[in-house]
């Protein structure tokens, strides 16, 4: 477009009092009238995209969160990839069309009163799903393992059906790896939990123990009112054990790389943690030096294990968090057995140590 001048000729001689002539106006309509043309093009077809982009998101997730948290999002497509930290699952992952929410808890096909504990939290409770949050369960069960008050307090009935569920964050909203007096975040869930719509299982977090008609659900509460602090399900893939720690307990994680650390001092600090019962969990790597080694011990890369022993030769007892195939152990039934610590720090990465009590 030119730009406006004041013009030395009347108006009579052709050019109006902004210097344009009748056909340089003509023109200038007619390049306003293409832009808008061209404009309205472009908003149909964004339009359009964000149509078929919504109809491709709703097909793969539920409703949005609630304030109960009935609807937390499960798992979405664009999702399935861990974003950081350990994030292996057990099961394959479920799209969100493959999910529904349920209060009713069957076993075997028979329906069983959902009650948050039996027998007390322990780390046998927990059992992963076809979520890669291995990072949190194998927390929570490093938790219960050796502090299970810590998780009793976390969770608090309200007395209508519905749970509170404390976390700790920090003052810009951020999940903690360290202590700062007490920053809380609670969350308020029920017992719709997700299920897979094939089997009519839960999806994700299994039950606990199971006993006269009773199904112990405190682990997928637990991760319920996690997903609803995050924003779905699908956020909590992947992060680190020691963050997992921290959110439960509030105290601060520790995290020994164990590639070059010192023997000695990965022992010593490993029986600090066991004699003054802190909680514990161990990952591997995502890319192995030793697959062939991690195979023959039953060791999966990029996954998180509880340690629910260790002897003062730096011998280790790991947990899976899916229930089965522990480490060293040749049936996926078999219970969790010792590993050497030169295996240990052979096939893993990260030791997180919460040192609940300590600053």
């Amino acid at each position: 477009m030119r730009t406006p001048r004041t013009s030395a000729l009347p108006a009579q001689f052709g050019r109006d009092q902004r210097g344009f002539t009748g056909a340089e106006k003509a023109l200038l309509v007619c390049f306003g009238l293409a832009i808008v043309l061209v404009a309205g093009a472009l908003l149909r077809a964004g339009s359009e995209r964000a149509a078929t982009d919504a109809k491709r998101t709703l097909a793969t997730q539920s409703a949005p969160l609630s304030a109960l948290g009935q609807t937390v999002q499960p798992m979405q497509a664009a999702e399935v990839a861990p974003r950081s930290g350990p994030g292996d699952k057990k099961q394959p992952a479920l799209r969100g069309d493959q999910v529904e929410y349920s209060d009713r808890i069957l076993v075997g096909g028979v329906e069983h009163e959902p009650v948050l504990f039996i027998d007390g939290p322990s780390a046998d409770d927990v059992q992963q799903g076809a979520l890669g949050d291995c990072w949190l369960l194998a927390s929570l069960a490093a938790v219960a393992h050796t502090q299970p008050q810590a998780i009793r307090d976390m969770i608090q009935p309200n007395g209508d059906g519905t749970y509170t569920v404390t976390f700790y964050r920090d003052a810009r909203g951020r999940f903690l790896f360290f202590n700062t007096g007490g920053n809380t975040e609670t969350v308020r869930v029920n017992v719709s939990l997700p299920i897979n719509r094939e089997t009519g299982t839960l999806a994700y977090g299994q039950l606990g123990q199971v006993r006269e008609g009773q199904a112990e659900i405190w682990v997928a509460l637990v991760e319920k009112a996690y997903a609803q602090a995050r924003g779905s399900y699908g956020a909590i893939e992947g992060d680190w054990p020691g963050r997992g720690m921290t959110a439960v307990t509030g105290w601060q994680s520790d995290s020994i790389g164990l590639a070059r650390a010192n023997r000695q001092e990965v022992i010593r600090r490993m029986r600090e943690a066991r004699d003054a019962g802190w909680p514990m969990v161990a990952s591997t790597p995502a890319t192995p030096a030793d697959r062939e080694g991690m195979i023959r011990l039953n060791v999966v890369a990029n996954h998180a294990y509880t340690v629910i022993g260790v002897r003062d030769d730096g011998s280790v007892m790991l947990r899976n968090p899916w229930g089965f195939n522990h480490p060293g152990t040749r049936r996926p039934t078999d219970p969790p057995t010792w590993i050497s610590y030169d295996d240990f720090v052979r096939h893993y990465s990260n030791l997180a140590i919460n040192r609940i009590g300590q600053r």
